[in-house]
């Protein structure tokens, strides 16, 4: 396990589809509150000296929740960034994403996506998968 107060900076990637949240691409409110109780747990691991850098691809969704909660913490005065991946496919987007180095991924999605547990056990980024109420670790 990493010790998280160890580390200068806290990379976190977070992937999800905009497809969970049905037809108007809204996330239910149990689901965006999901999102952000995933995130406070790790700033609460986090030292007062440390950044978070949320990182996503600006996709909808789960990500556009991360967002929201960058939004309201740097309102609050924490130490917390964003970095978005918007051009190419989700697949370019995702490479981008891990080539600039992540600490963890939160993968929010009802089924483990193949393409993303391959590509973070290959990086050596533990995932995390966020499913309903658990939260259950894919590789590590």
């Amino acid at each position: 396990m990493i010790d998280l107060a160890s580390l200068a900076s806290y990379r976190v990637l977070i992937v999800g589809s905009s497809h969970q949240a049905g037809p108007t691409d809204a996330l239910s409110a149990g689901a965006h509150q999901q999102v952000h109780e995933e995130l406070d747990r790790l700033m609460s691991a986090l030292s007062p000296e440390q950044t978070l850098t949320v990182v996503h691809r600006g996709s909808g969704g789960p990500e556009s929740s991360a967002d929201d909660w960058v939004r309201r913490l740097r309102l609050q005065g924490a130490r917390v960034t964003t970095e978005i991946h918007l051009a190419g496919t989700a697949e370019e987007a995702l490479g981008r994403m891990i080539a600039a180095g992540a600490d963890l991924c939160l993968s929010f999605t009802r089924e483990a996506s193949g393409l993303v547990e391959r590509l973070m056990t290959d990086a050596g980024i533990p995932l995390r998968n966020v499913v309903g109420d658990a939260a259950t670790p894919a590789s590590s």
